[in-house]
């Protein structure tokens, strides 16, 4: 690694710091890599991209949720009701958590990931007859030639 690079690197890493404690982030605790059966946990999410509750008048800020997934997750709710930014935000979480990072929790335990994958589309159509959800199987395979060993899909 070149002296250039660790600079980036170092400055990237200390305005993170600086950002997240400033907002009241945390580390999230990482799960053992072997430990399949922990459910992943987060109390107090945030977007990331939002204020936290009581962060001043005119802000954008978010209710904070929390999370508990073991197993299979079927997240449904009427449109507009936050569905992709829940999903999103445990995205989000997912990968700060995984570089070692502070995310926009007060409190998680994250398990550990051999992969991220988010896809986003909207070709649903049932006015065709059209959903994107059987696709998706095919999709990872393609993309990965084989299902991941501890996958967590994340779809919006």
């Amino acid at each position: 690694m070149t002296a250039s690079t660790l600079s980036v690197v170092g400055t990237a890493i200390s305005l993170h710091a600086e950002h997240a404690v400033g907002r009241g982030w945390r580390p999230a605790t990482l799960l053992p890599v072997d430990d399949a059966t922990s459910p992943w946990t987060a109390q107090g999410l945030v977007p990331f991209w939002m204020d936290p509750p009581g962060a001043g008048i005119g802000s954008n800020w978010a209710v904070p949720n929390d999370l508990s997934l073991d197993g299979l997750v079927l997240l449904t709710g009427p449109n507009m009701a936050g569905k992709s930014t829940v999903l999103r935000s445990a995205a989000a979480l997912a990968l700060l958590a995984a570089c070692g990072l502070h995310c926009p929790v007060t409190r998680a335990e994250v398990p550990f990931f051999d992969s991220l994958v988010v896809r986003m589309s909207s070709t649903d159509s049932p006015a065709e007859g059209r959903a994107a959800a059987p696709r998706d199987p095919a999709f990872i395979h393609v993309t990965y030639g084989k299902t991941p060993s501890k996958f967590k899909k994340i779809r919006a």
